[in-house]
């Protein structure tokens, strides 16, 4: 089938394998504003112009029309005009939308209803998004839930999986709102008891900052900046040999690659996720917690009990084999793109 994806702004390195994988199906076009190479697509680049908040490519409606798509893929972002345009007035037999989640935007929120509402299929990226629509509006819509997710290769993963578990991980920017200083400062007790190291990969405006905090509050030789790392190598080693992944303020990409690992995530449950919270089940695969004071406990309960530590490593690992892998998500679109053309 010949696909149309508009995703409107850039394509991120961690969509590549679910555009490639779709291209091993289908005649795989996408829409983005910045050059990248994706394996199977054919990828084209249109000039975006901002008005205020609201980001326009005005070429791409001449474009959509111009080919014969059987269906065309859209991201479900309003900020982007044309992926709106074509969600509120596109033919509902051949737009799919992906990616709708309720915000705080009331007037975003009215017109993700209304999309819906209109019969326009969706992808979700959680089950938690899905249902909340579903209760939310009295209509019946095609839908499905394609967990988002990273791909991870599982042969290193296993070439650097460890049982000797000696650390603690972070792998994410960092600033101000990742909430690192509280957690570094609350960690450190439990890093000189145990005699483990917290593991930060990463670079961001904070990490001067809290390099300064690890000199002042002595604990420099217990907290490792590894700077940011695409190695898959590089991080698989590190993940093989820890014990979990915390990062209190947000859980979003990396609880999924975390859960590929075996390593447990940790956060709060008032974490920013664009769903991939969803995949923590408490004592199972993670911990979500109340407050600061929660996941200190959550950590010392894997670091004292090590049956309950490869308990939860080896369900982790094994959720991800089984649900969240990205075999499943090109899985979960293609079922969705098929289904409408029955």
């Amino acid at each position: 089938m010949k696909i149309l994806i508009i995703v409107g702004s850039e394509v991120h390195e961690y969509r590549r394998e679910l555009y490639s994988g779709l291209g091993n199906i289908h005649d795989v076009t996408i829409f983005t504003e910045k050059s990248i190479k994706i394996p199977n697509c054919n990828v084209k680049l249109f000039k975006t112009f901002k008005i205020g908040k609201i980001r326009v490519q005005p070429n791409v409606l001449f474009e959509i029309y111009k080919r014969n798509y059987d269906k065309i893929i859209v991201v479900g972002n309003f900020s982007l005009l044309v992926n709106g345009l074509v969600l509120l007035f596109g033919r509902t037999d051949k737009i799919i939308c992906w990616g709708f989640w309720p915000t705080s935007n009331i007037l975003f929120d009215f017109l993700r209803a209304y999309v819906i509402k209109r019969g326009v299929p969706q992808i979700f990226y959680a089950k938690s998004h899905e249902n909340y629509y579903k209760n939310q509006i009295n209509a019946n819509f095609i839908s499905i839930t394609a967990t988002n997710t990273v791909y991870v290769d599982s042969l290193v993963v296993d070439k650097f999986t460890s049982d000797n578990k000696k650390h603690l991980i972070f792998v994410g920017s960092l600033n101000k709102r990742k909430g690192l200083e509280n957690t570094i400062l609350s960690l450190a007790p439990l890093l000189l008891k145990y005699k483990i190291k917290f593991i930060i990969f990463g670079d961001g405006s904070e990490r001067e900052n809290l390099e300064q905090l690890c000199l002042k509050n002595n604990v420099e030789d217990l907290v490792v900046f590894k700077g940011g790392c695409n190695d898959a190598e590089i991080l698989s080693n590190f993940y093989g040999s820890s014990v979990c992944e915390i990062s209190p303020n947000q859980a979003g990409l990396s609880v999924q690659r975390s859960l590929a690992h075996g390593v447990p995530f940790i956060t709060l449950k008032t974490a920013v996720s664009g769903g991939e919270i969803d995949s923590i089940i408490d004592g199972y695969s993670g911990f979500k917690c109340v407050n600061m004071q929660s996941i200190i406990g959550s950590v010392e309960l894997l670091l004292s009990n090590s049956h309950i530590q490869k308990k939860m490593c080896d369900f982790s690992k094994q959720m991800y084999q089984d649900q969240l892998t990205m075999d499943n998500m090109i899985k979960k679109f293609n079922e969705v793109i098929m289904y409408e053309s029955k």
